[in-house]
């Protein structure tokens, strides 16, 4: 336990630190829809360099989401491309925990909205190091479990989980969910799931391993009510009916997704194939490709190790398809420049590469890479260039 929080501490602080670098270097995409601080720093939500940071792309629409509601109008581009579970927990988050503690009668000043999901951010990556803690100890070795715990810090997206984005929450319900299913305790599982669902567009797909799950159970003799896996296709056409209150549209987000960021056409094929062209690519966009290219390949490489790993077990198709789904739908629906960071959830993947009985010191000189690595990328997502998205 200390362990964790130490090391969580740690790539905090680190984190922290590369903030200074708000405004040094010169700002990407979207700038004229920034403001400019007195320092000489472009931020988008609070005059703060250190938070500021901790958002960028799809914060905004979080934020707007848990504080304002969804976006009326159906031909602009609006945050109904963006699924409500993370706003959700951040509303909850600032009203029950944020707020009394921090209220205007005892600071003497409003606390901005931001703060709430900056610490929402925060809890959920604690919570999440302790469930994949108690997950991989119950299938992997103990020197694998503490790699695993360095290797989903380290990788280069697993700064994500402190940013205001919805993998830490996508993260806890998908680990709730498995720990849940391990155990037989299947209504757990599937709310778990349900949370999947309203959280992330992919989210739906959980229902497939769990079911898959759920027969191997019923192999073994053991008992598996398959029926509560009805909840999360339930909550997902609840979301689309929440959706369309104030979209006007029950397929709101598709259209979204289709019209505005081109993430909804599947099966997408040209998309993938487009990740290895090199016409018309400046040096951040060809940069960006290959870094796809190799999580991409870094997970589907992770999917044969996990098949190896689990054999004999009766988590082996379960697992596998759980992975294979989080990596190749995406890939087909056209979030190319986002696969860094589906493969980061994926952690089944994470606990397998972690379990290489590689020697001390390769694996020091690996994870002091994987450091560098993310702490430049970190650079590039403060200043908004499209490496990290």
């Amino acid at each position: 336990m200390k362990r964790i929080l130490i090391i969580l501490l740690v790539a905090r602080l680190l984190l922290l630190l590369l903030s200074a670098t708000n405004g040094l270097l010169p700002y990407g995409m979207d700038a004229d829809t920034w403001n400019e601080s007195d320092g000489g720093f472009r931020y988008r939500v609070i005059d703060n360099r250190f938070l500021d940071p901790l958002s960028r792309w799809d914060g905004n629409a979080y934020l707007t989401i848990a504080f304002v509601g969804y976006d009326r109008g159906r031909d602009i581009r609006s945050n109904t491309a963006f699924f409500p579970g993370y706003p959700w927990i951040v509303r909850c988050v600032h009203h029950g925990l944020v707020e009394p503690l921090m209220s205007t009668e005892r600071w003497g000043r409003e606390t901005p909205p931001f703060v709430s999901a900056v610490v929402t951010s925060l809890l959920l990556s604690i919570a999440c190091l302790f469930l994949f803690r108690i997950w991989a100890v119950a299938h992997f070795e103990k020197e694998a479990v503490d790699r695993s715990l360095l290797l989903l810090l380290l990788l280069p997206s697993g700064c994500v989980l402190h940013f205001v984005m919805s993998e830490g929450t996508f993260l806890f319900c998908l680990l709730v969910a498995f720990i849940a299913a391990d155990r037989r305790l299947f209504w757990l599982a599937a709310l778990a799931a349900a949370g999947c669902a309203v959280t992330r567009s992919i989210g739906l797909v959980v229902v497939l391993p769990l079911f898959v799950s759920c027969l191997e159970d019923r192999r073994e003799g053991e008992g598996a009510p398959w029926l509560w896996l009805y909840i999360p296709p339930l909550a997902f056409v609840g979301l689309l009916f929440h959706m369309a209150e104030a979209n006007g549209s029950f397929f709101a987000y598709f259209h979204q997704q289709n019209n505005f960021f081109h993430h909804a056409s599947f099966p997408s094929i040209r998309g993938v194939a487009q990740l290895f062209r090199l016409e018309g690519k400046d040096a951040v966009h060809l940069t960006r490709d290959a870094f796809q290219i190799l999580m991409s390949l870094w997970g589907l490489i992770g999917c044969g190790l996990l098949w190896r790993h689990f054999a004999g077990t009766r988590h082996r198709v379960s697992y596998s398809v759980l992975c294979i789904l989080l990596i190749v739908l995406p890939l087909l629906s056209g979030a190319l420049g986002a696969m860094h960071r589906y493969v980061t959830i994926i952690f089944p993947l994470v606990a397998v590469w972690a379990s290489i009985q590689w020697r001390y010191a390769v694996w020091r000189y690996v994870f002091g890479g994987l450091a560098v690595i993310q702490a430049v990328l970190f650079v590039f997502w403060i200043h908004n260039h499209p490496i990290l998205t």
